[in-house]
């Protein structure tokens, strides 16, 4: 739409209009389209919109494997023993590439691994020694964060840690990329996203009651291929917040409470680092990070689908890294999970609230052991005694 001159946020398709221009999954009658990602996403696809859409679709399936391929084996060259690294490639391969939410990634031809490779990018820059590792690792998170807003949220952990390379790099990166798309397409794109996304959550916040998506499913012919609107089927609850209040309770809670719920959970997190911060490793700064950006996405008014989850391939990698099997503060969380998670599925009467809670489950644990890992380090450094 964007080599068309088309709002892609507001553009209505009609008859006698080509049918590459066409979402198979639209809705007439809503006033937005269904895109919910910023025009710096747009712009990284516009060398792919040359292609048919068939060949799109090859491209991207080879892409998103080779994306996951690099965010393993960025992650597991950041171990320190080859065990480690073995972990990290059992984690990626099993239990990430053989899961669910990746098969419905990759047929769903999502994005998210993207923000995955680039987060383990950064991270990896991070640890390395060159003179401006710092400001390229913080450079990548910035262009992270242009593509996914929420990921902005790492200049807490980078400011409280007094890290300003790596947030001036996080600027410069975000600002850069967001200029960019200013040579290609008119600002006023950017609005109609911003407009865009506060109609799509208003609509998600009055049709949360409904079991079912709130869009009409169409199936139109688009260059020969009749089966765009079918898709295999795989597990794919709607884990935010907004849906659990509504699941559990039939609460709808309007949305300044949740970000009043929100801006507790980042304080008090944001108390954890003042509390025990003295000497930030870039393993405890990315946990903490990576547990911030997952609990702004679950407190989102919009939906979140499980292929969000590949997301959590640096964290679960951070935590294998930065494991002690020696200290029980490691273990008792840890086996804490497991029970849960066995209970969860053992008990449980009905798949999608037994897979939302194991999501919320694996991000509770990624928080608590990256509050526990910040409280050891500080310890370490105090030489064994608490920080005051």
């Amino acid at each position: 739409m964007i080599k068309e001159n088309k709002d892609p946020y507001f553009f209505k398709w009609r008859e006698g209009m080509p049918d590459t221009i066409l979402q198979p999954f639209e809705n007439p009658s809503n006033l937005y389209t269904r895109a919910t990602f910023p025009p710096t996403v747009l712009l990284l696809n516009l060398p792919l919109s040359n292609f048919s859409y068939f060949s799109q679709k090859v491209i991207w399936f080879v892409g998103q494997w080779i994306l996951l391929l690099a965010a393993i084996w960025l992650a597991a060259s950041c171990a320190k023993t080859s065990v480690k690294r073995k972990i990290i490639w059992v984690i990626g391969l099993l239990f990430v590439s053989n899961s669910y939410f990746w098969r419905l990634h990759v047929e769903r031809g999502q994005i998210y691994i993207v923000y995955s490779f680039l987060f383990a990018l950064s991270y990896w820059i991070n640890v390395q020694s060159f003179a401006l590792s710092k400001f390229a690792s913080g450079l990548v998170l910035g262009i992270l964060g242009a593509f996914r807003p929420p990921a902005l949220v790492m200049l807490i952990p980078l400011i409280i840690a007094k890290k300003w390379k790596i947030a001036a790099g996080c600027l410069t990166g975000f600002v850069s990329a967001v200029g960019l798309t200013l040579t290609r397409i008119d600002l006023g794109i950017w609005r109609s996203y911003l407009y865009s996304m506060k109609l799509h959550s208003q609509t998600y916040m009055r049709f949360l009651s409904t079991r079912d998506d709130f869009v009409t499913w169409n199936t139109p012919v688009i260059e020969g291929l009749s089966t765009l609107s079918k898709a295999a089927s795989i597990p794919s609850p709607d884990t935010s917040l907004h849906r659990l209040m509504w699941h559990y309770e039939r609460w709808i809670v309007p949305m300044h409470v949740h970000y009043i719920i929100l801006l507790a959970v980042v304080l008090l997190l944001a108390a954890f680092m003042i509390r025990w911060y003295h000497q930030f490793s870039p393993g405890s700064l990315f946990l903490i990070g990576a547990a911030l950006m997952t609990w702004v996405e679950f407190f989102l008014p919009a939906p979140r689908s499980s292929y969000n989850n590949v997301q959590w391939i640096l964290p679960l990698a951070l935590v294998a890294i930065n494991y002690n099997w020696t200290r029980w503060q490691h273990n008792a969380p840890l086996i804490f999970f497991l029970i849960l998670v066995f209970f969860n599925f053992t008990w449980s009467s009905e798949i999608g609230a037994a897979f939302f809670r194991f999501e919320m489950l694996v991000n509770i644990f990624i928080t608590v052991f990256a509050v526990l890992y910040m409280k050891e380090k500080s310890t370490l450094f105090n030489g064994g005694k608490p920080a005051s």
